[in-house]
């Protein structure tokens, strides 16, 4: 079984951009098979600079590739929305921060990932591109050690130490 993992991108806006550079830098781990954006143009333009093929939605992109990992980089307020219809195809999902602007809708994630049994993890590329190529490194590449530590539907803390580990090493001036 080929340890390459594949990904869908969906938002191909300025984060999304960032997002599809350190997907291309872990080409020996991941593979970027889609970009989603509602704005057609714009998936065209990062999948032909970053790979992949473009969509006009998450759900076109799930009906035609094979998807391991949704990296959501919507506007802030579409999040619930794109990580709910991934965990429900039973992706792994990555959300670029806040998870959500709502408890609520915050909540809606949380219960559509307990109930898909897959991981989820909120990301910023703000802290620094190394920070998050080792965190989108831990999803996509390590998730099934991971897995081990599911159970009842959520992380332990034994995974949640493993999923933040890179974040636990910067110090206060390597983000600035």
């Amino acid at each position: 079984m080929s340890t390459t993992r594949k990904v869908a991108l969906v938002g191909a806006g300025v984060i999304g951009t960032q997002h599809g550079l350190v997907i291309s830098e872990l080409a020996d781990r991941i593979e970027l098979v889609a970009v989603a954006d509602v704005e057609i143009d714009r998936a065209e333009r990062l999948a032909a600079h970053r790979g992949g093929r473009p969509y006009p939605s998450l759900t076109a992109a799930l009906a035609a590739e094979e998807i391991d990992v949704v990296v959501v980089c919507t506007p802030t307020g579409r999040h619930a929305e794109v990580a709910v219809e991934a965990l429900e195809a039973g992706k792994h999902v990555i959300v670029e921060k806040p998870a959500e602007i709502t408890v609520q809708r915050t909540d809606e994630i949380i219960k559509a990932q307990q109930k898909a049994g897959t991981l989820v993890t909120v990301i910023s590329l703000r802290v620094t591109l190394e920070t998050n190529r080792q965190s989108i490194g831990v999803i996509t590449g390590a998730y099934e050690s991971a897995r081990t530590d599911v159970s009842a539907g959520s992380l332990s803390r034994a995974a949640t130490r493993r999923a933040f580990a890179p974040f636990e090493q910067l110090r206060w001036s390597d983000q600035h």
